[in-house]
């Protein structure tokens, strides 16, 4: 059976699994198991949710299409949130401790953006030298 392959798959041959919805317990987790240094980020590429809406009969449709995936994918959730179980105590400090300093970067970056936007008419006219 491909399902059981591929759920064999995550256990044998992946350190740990990782998902999008719990991006930052996945980056501390491997931040502590790989000694990484804190991988600070920006979001970006965020997309708005849609209003579009989307009928009942295809909702189902695309679900039985993609069922061997979406049992594929709450197997991998559960076996990363046993994994977030068997940190040490001191895991959802350091993830609260993580998501504050990881904020306080994204602020530094938005800053420091628009501060180069301010500057970069100055600089640009510098380097034109004079008219």
């Amino acid at each position: 059976n491909d399902l059981e392959n591929a759920l064999n798959n995550l256990k044998v041959y992946f350190p740990f699994i990782g998902l999008l919805e719990r991006f930052d317990e996945t980056l501390l987790m491997w931040w502590r198991q790989l000694g990484w240094h804190p991988p600070f980020y920006e979001k970006k590429n965020i997309t708005a949710r849609s209003s579009e809406t989307i009928s009942e009969s295809d909702v189902a449709l695309v679900r039985d299409l993609n069922r061997y995936d979406i049992h594929l994918y709450e197997l991998a959730e559960a076996l990363l949130t046993k994994n977030i179980q068997q940190q040490p105590e001191h895991f959802k400090q350091q993830l609260t401790l993580f998501r504050m300093m990881n904020q306080l970067y994204r602020r530094l970056v938005i800053y420091r953006r628009a501060a180069v936007q301010k500057v970069l008419p100055t600089i640009n006219r510098l380097k034109a030298g004079p008219p």
